[in-house]
C-alpha cells in the first residue's frame, strides 16, 4: 500500500521546471537573496525566455519583488551591474520593484506579470495571492487587456466607473 503522506516543498525549491528553460533557477535564487536578503518577496521570469520567443541575443527578464514601502534606487541596480548572472546562455536583466500594497491602480506591467509571468520564488504567499487577484479581476472583466495600434493597454473597469 503506497503511502498517500503529503510531500512537504522545501521552502527554497523552485516551483518551476527551470531545465525546460535552459538553465537552474538556482544560481539567481540566492543571488537574489543574497543581494536582497529578508526585503525579498518573491522573484519572477517573464518576457521573451519564458515566452518561448527568445532569440540568441536576448535577455532573461527577472522580477525582484521587494516588501511594500522598500525604497527602490538605483545602488540596488548596481549590485546587479557589479555581479551579473547569465541564465541558459542569456544575460539576467532584473527588474526591482515593490509588491502594490492595494489594487486601486493596477499598471499594466503587473497585468502582463499575472498572466504571463513565472515565479520562481516566494518568501510568503503576498506575491501569489496578490497574482491570483489580478487573474480574478480579470475574469471577472474588471481589468481587461486592450490594443490600439497594435500594442496592448490594460484597463481597471473599476476606476473608469
Amino acid at each position: 500500500v503506497r503511502s498517500r503522506r503529503r510531500r512537504e516543498r522545501h521552502p527554497d525549491a523552485a516551483p518551476a521546471r527551470d531545465s525546460e528553460l535552459g538553465g537552474s533557477f538556482d544560481a539567481m535564487i540566492r543571488h537574489s537573496r543574497m543581494m536582497h536578503g529578508v526585503d525579498l518577496r518573491g522573484i519572477v521570469v517573464y518576457g521573451s525566455v519564458v515566452k518561448g520567443t527568445a532569440t540568441a541575443s536576448s535577455d532573461l527578464d527577472l522580477l525582484i519583488v521587494l516588501k511594500p514601502g522598500h525604497l527602490v534606487q538605483r545602488s540596488l541596480y548596481r549590485m546587479w551591474d557589479e555581479q551579473p548572472l547569465e541564465f541558459g546562455g542569456h544575460q539576467v536583466e532584473p527588474s526591482i520593484v515593490t509588491l502594490p500594497e492595494d489594487f486601486a491602480h493596477v499598471s499594466g506591467f503587473w497585468a502582463e506579470i499575472a498572466t504571463e509571468g513565472l515565479p520562481i520564488w516566494w518568501s510568503d504567499l503576498a506575491l501569489h495571492h496578490y497574482l491570483v487577484k489580478l487573474r480574478d479581476m480579470m475574469a471577472r472583466g474588471a481589468l481587461r487587456r486592450a490594443h490600439s495600434h497594435g500594442q496592448a493597454y490594460w484597463i481597471n473597469t473599476a476606476e473608469v466607473a
